[in-house]
This record gives C-alpha cells, sequence and structure tokens, in this order.
C-alpha cells in the first residue's frame, strides 16, 4: 500500500514537471540575419557625344600681281578706264606691266611697270599668261559712270553686246564705247567733267557672246537685237538704263 502511494505521488510530481515544461512560451528566435545592402545605384556612363565638325571657312587667295605685255604697237595707257581720259603713255608692242587689277565690267586693266608709267589699258590690246576675268575689281576715281543692262524678256543677262556714247556730231564728237559682260551689264566711265546730252546707242555683238556660236554664228540663225537701240541721257545724272533683248 504504502509503495503504490509513492508511485502516485511520483507519477503526479511528472506530470506537473511535463505542463511546466508546455506552459513555457517557445523563445521567439532572434533575427541574427545580417540585412542584405541595398542594390548598387546604377552609374550610367554618358557615350561620347561626338563634337560637330566644324566647317573650315574658305581662305581668300590674296591677289599676286602678275607680268602682262602689250599685245600690238603704240598701246594708249590712260588716266582711267575710258577713251575719254588723257593718255598718260603710248607704248610700243611687248612692253612688260604689272597687273593691278580690272574696271568693274572687266574691259580695263589697272598697270605699272618699272618705268614709272601706270594707268589703265584696254583689257583686248594685253597677252596674259592669267585669265584677266580672275583679276580683282578696282573701282575707279573720279569719274562718272553710265550703266546699263541688257536682257531678253525671260531676265536672262545677254553679254557681249557693245554700246557707243556720244555728244556732238564729228569731227568734233566725243565718244567712249562699252560691252555687256556675264551680267548683262556695262559700264562706261567718263571725266566727272562731262555735261548735258549724250546719246547711248547699240553698236554691235561679239563673238564673245552668249547669242553667238563657237564660229561666231548667231545661235539659232537670228541675233535679234536690243529695244530701244537708243536713247539720251542727260549727264551727270540719269536714271538707270534698261535694254530688252528681242
Amino acid at each position: 500500500m504504502r509503495a503504490l502511494f509513492g508511485i502516485g505521488i511520483l507519477i503526479i510530481i511528472l506530470m506537473l514537471t511535463g505542463c511546466n515544461a508546455l506552459a513555457q512560451p517557445t523563445p521567439t528566435p532572434t533575427n541574427t540575419l545580417t540585412p542584405s545592402p541595398p542594390p548598387p545605384t546604377a552609374t550610367l556612363t554618358p557615350s561620347p557625344t561626338p563634337l560637330p565638325t566644324a566647317t573650315p571657312t574658305p581662305t581668300a587667295t590674296p591677289f599676286a600681281p602678275f607680268e602682262v605685255k602689250t599685245a600690238v604697237d603704240w598701246v594708249n595707257v590712260r588716266a582711267n578706264p575710258g577713251y575719254l581720259f588723257a593718255v598718260q603713255a603710248s607704248v610700243r608692242k611687248g612692253t612688260v606691266f604689272t597687273v593691278l587689277g580690272k574696271s568693274p565690267g572687266g574691259e580695263w586693266i589697272r598697270v605699272e611697270n618699272d618705268k614709272g608709267i601706270s594707268g589703265w589699258i584696254f583689257a583686248q590690246l594685253l597677252e596674259s599668261p592669267v585669265d584677266l576675268r580672275a583679276v580683282p575689281v578696282i573701282q575707279p576715281e573720279n569719274v562718272v559712270t553710265v550703266m546699263g543692262r541688257v536682257a531678253d524678256r525671260t531676265g536672262k543677262p545677254i553679254s557681249g553686246i557693245q554700246f557707243m556714247i556720244t555728244q556732238g556730231e564729228a569731227p568734233n564728237q566725243q565718244r567712249t564705247d562699252a560691252m555687256t559682260d556675264p551680267e548683262g551689264v556695262f559700264y562706261a566711265f567718263m571725266p566727272p567733267t562731262v555735261r548735258g546730252d549724250w546719246v547711248v546707242e547699240y553698236t554691235a555683238i561679239s563673238c564673245t557672246s552668249n547669242l553667238m556660236d563657237e564660229k561666231c554664228n548667231c545661235i539659232g540663225g537670228t541675233c535679234g537685237s536690243p529695244e530701244p537701240s537708243k536713247m539720251t541721257i542727260n549727264l551727270p545724272d540719269f536714271p538707270a538704263l534698261v535694254f530688252e533683248w528681242k
């Protein structure tokens, strides 16, 4: 009997111990994980932007004076570009000059030489190793300039058209001449003392005109003529001259 009592006491103690073990809360595990570092911020390396290619500025080639020779005997060197200006010298064929420039329209060339002669020579009286059309323009001083333009009804310029500008009658008539350039413009330079009425009149077509073929024949068989073919102006003041080629 006493043994049974002891066994019962032992069972009770074991039961109580088990209940205490069950009643204890399960400890919350401490989070010992190291948090993951934030993802690295992506650093974008920009692609190099190509620099715009600079367009090189064209450099004007400085004009280099060059030598020419007179093509015929007794070429007149004039004080300004035109037949109404004083003759500075009259020289023989083969006389050497240095080219300094040309007049507007390109018909007259500014020259000088080592003999002290300087002035303007009509371009067609010179032999040149260089195309005289490439010579820079020099504006003549102390002149009255008669200027006109010749074009067809579409506005196309007509080159190589010659005009004479006259005052009075022969034998005391004063006269100078001018021819249209590739832009269809002619320039007649006259002394600043000119006054009164002058007649501007069409006289001829050059073989170099854009109306002519390589054999100096009119393209299409007909050359035409300017309208008007003649007009009177009052110098030194006058309106711009316009001729229509028909």
